[in-house]
Order: structure tokens, then sequence, then C-alpha cells
């Protein structure tokens, strides 16, 4: 993937692990108002889902079994955008670096696969749904 990336002439700075935002991800959830926030709950499998009720659509946060929580990956799209632009401070075990560049940045472009815009358009939702319009016109995009 590195390859298919430098390719677009970009240098990889940092991967991140979304397993390892899990801790700020219920933080932002916190931010967003009760009011849009809703739980499905399911039977087969028994779980409760939390859903973000966008006027464009629901948008699941974070699954609950009864053996596990497991966040979606657009809440945890949304914490490393969010780390990026220096919102979060990460730990250094939460990512890989592969330059001696600031983790945080003024502006971010993500570059991704097109499978996953629609992700990425539920990323933007969640932010400004949590009251943080201000990162939005720092957010860019490139699917290929």
């Amino acid at each position: 993937m590195i390859g298919i990336i430098k390719q677009f002439g970009v240098n990889v700075d940092f991967i991140g692990f979304e397993s390892r935002l899990v801790k700020y991800a219920d933080d932002l959830i916190k931010r967003i108002p009760k009011s849009v926030l809703s739980i499905d709950l399911f039977q087969s499998p028994k779980k409760e889902v939390l859903i973000l009720n966008h006027e464009s659509g629901r948008i699941g946060l974070r699954e609950s079994h009864s053996f596990m929580t497991r966040h979606t990956c657009a809440i945890l799209s949304a914490v490393w955008s969010l780390a990026r632009l220096g919102f979060y401070k990460l730990k250094e075990e939460d990512l890989k670096r592969f330059s001696d560049k600031p983790f945080t940045a003024n502006k971010i472009i993500t570059i991704l696969p097109r499978k996953y815009k629609s992700v990425e358009d539920k990323v933007i939702k969640i932010i400004e749904s949590a009251g943080l319009h201000k990162f939005r016109p720092k957010m860019k995009y490139k699917f290929y």
C-alpha cells in the first residue's frame, strides 16, 4: 500500500493503528449531542449499536456485545483525523513513524482506495456532529 501512495508523489510519514484509538473514540462520542444518538438492539447476534442519527442517514458508532465492545471504522477514523490535527494527543506506541516530522499538522490529506469513501464521508459527519466544524476545512481526501 505504501508503494501505491508513493505513486502519487507522497511520502508516508505515519501509519496509525485504529485499535489504539478506542480510548479517544468514547470521548468523541460524548461530544455528540445525546438528542441525535440512539441505540438499536439486535437479537441475532445479540448486540446493541450506538447510532448517530444524521440528517443524511444513520451512522453506527459502537457495537456492544455481551463479551466485547467494538468501535466502528468511521468513529476511529474520525479520531485519527482529529489527532493529526492536534485535537487528540496520541502516544508514540499508537502509531508507526517513517519520518522525524511532527505528528500534528495544520492540514491533512487522507489517501485511500475508493472503496473507503463512504466511511470517510461518515467521518466528516461525525466530526461536524461533535461540534468540531473548525477542523473540516483542514481535511482533504484523495481516493484511487
